[in-house]
């Protein structure tokens, strides 16, 4: 099996010459003597080979009027040059496919003579064409089941990169996440054990026997505690239903399938899981159109964008180091064209014209050594644009701040 690496010399075979001052008839015998020689090499008056004698053309030839009156005595320079058949010489580490592309553009008349390749000694060898179609063939296919594997490569390292992004992610808010989770655990706690303590207390008592001040103090505390420790607890468990939502949205299978998607969940969903990294320090301003019409595309990859995008954001306005609060809008519109359409703007540090036009290149990053790796824009690039088919439009200006601006198209 013969591949993109492998050269013209590895076809050649050992092979006769004769001096151009020899009879024709000993190309005769030759050629009907030994029926698996396709060629002779023609040496010339210094020894050089500049023709080849080909077996179909010299027996065609033979039966010629002219031959048989012309050249039957004459010698083999005589043959040559009645009937000339310049040589297509190679160096012998010439790739296959390239020398079989080269002897195909040959005119009708020769484009199946044999080639010559020429070793480093100085040594020349006939190689047959229908031999160099046939290893040429096995090139092409070398070379598409080499692009078949390469592709799949290619795509799978991009699921990877993608789950590696989300990972990522995932590592980065897991902290926030922790936190958000452990506050209306807390809630829930604190208030539970408000009530076994209020259980304990008051449990056992009975009308017979109770004591008014008893009486007066659980009456109390079940009219000004009680609801406010209900509503406490079950704010918390929105709270942690909220989160484990967003977090289902974004790592779950339920949302991997191409449909209609509401975009106004996804953004919401993003904000939920990144609240860890701005709550307290960055104002989030939702304005979310109502009515939006669904986007087509996929929930988790749409909320990792979001999620991309909003951390971007956030970490520009740290980046910043303002003294006022940092404030990211986000707002969502019906694009009118199709489109839906999510603006993200933020007054962070922002980005000159050079970073713009690069900030979606793989890799590239202008975070510190270690602290970004130059995925987050990047993946955005190929899930908005390669795989939604929509657009991105950039604006930024150097300490005012980064617009981003959206468009998916609606389902």
């Amino acid at each position: 099996m013969f591949s993109t690496k492998s050269t013209l010399g590895e076809l050649a075979v050992p092979t006769l010459s004769l001096h151009c001052s020899a009879p024709i008839t000993a190309l005769g015998e030759i050629f009907d003597e030994q029926p698996q020689i396709h060629g002779i090499l023609l040496l010339g008056r210094r020894g050089e080979s500049r023709q080849v004698v080909t077996r179909s053309r010299f027996l065609a030839k033979r039966g010629h009027l002219l031959f048989k009156e012309l050249l039957l005595d004459g010698t083999i320079a005589d043959y040559a040059a009645w009937s000339p058949q310049e040589a297509l010489i190679f160096d012998a580490d010439t790739p296959l496919y390239q020398a079989a592309e080269i002897a195909l553009e040959r005119d009708g008349e020769h484009a199946y003579d044999p080639v010559v390749a020429e070793f480093p000694q100085g040594t020349e060898q006939i190689v047959c064409m229908r031999d160099l179609m046939r290893a040429q063939a096995d090139v092409l296919q070398s070379a598409s089941r080499t692009a078949n594997e390469t592709l799949s490569r290619f795509l799978k390292s991009q699921e990877d990169l993608l789950q590696a992004r989300k990972m990522e992610a995932v590592g980065t808010l897991s902290a926030g996440l922790a936190h958000e989770l452990n506050t209306p655990l807390q809630f829930v706690g604190s208030n539970i054990t408000f009530l076994q303590k209020l259980h304990a207390e008051y449990g056992d008592l009975a009308p017979d026997h109770a004591s008014l001040e008893l009486l007066k103090g659980f009456l109390a505390d079940w009219r000004d505690e009680v609801p406010g420790a209900l509503a406490d607890i079950r704010s918390g468990l929105a709270r942690m239903a909220d989160i484990i939502s967003a977090m289902k949205s974004f790592s779950g299978k339920d949302g991997s399938a191409y449909g209609a998607v509401d975009a106004n969940a996804t953004i919401q969903s993003a904000a939920t899981l990144t609240q860890g990294l701005w709550n307290g320090r960055i104002e989030l301003r939702p304005d979310l159109a109502l009515a939006l019409p669904s986007a087509r595309g996929k929930a988790n990859a749409l909320v990792q964008v979001w999620m991309n995008v909003l951390t971007n954001a956030f970490q520009a306005i740290e980046a910043a180091g303002r003294q006022t609060a940092g404030v990211v809008d986000v707002r969502s519109r019906c694009g009118g064209d199709g489109t839906i359409e999510v603006r993200i703007a933020d007054n962070g540090i922002g980005m000159d014209e050079d970073t713009t036009s690069r900030c979606f290149n793989p890799f590239f990053t202008t975070r510190s050594p270690g602290a970004g790796t130059g995925q987050g824009l990047a993946v955005v690039h190929r899930i908005v644009v390669e795989e939604h088919h929509g657009r991105i439009l950039v604006e930024s200006q150097p300490g005012r701040g980064t617009v981003m601006r959206i468009m998916l198209p609606a389902a």
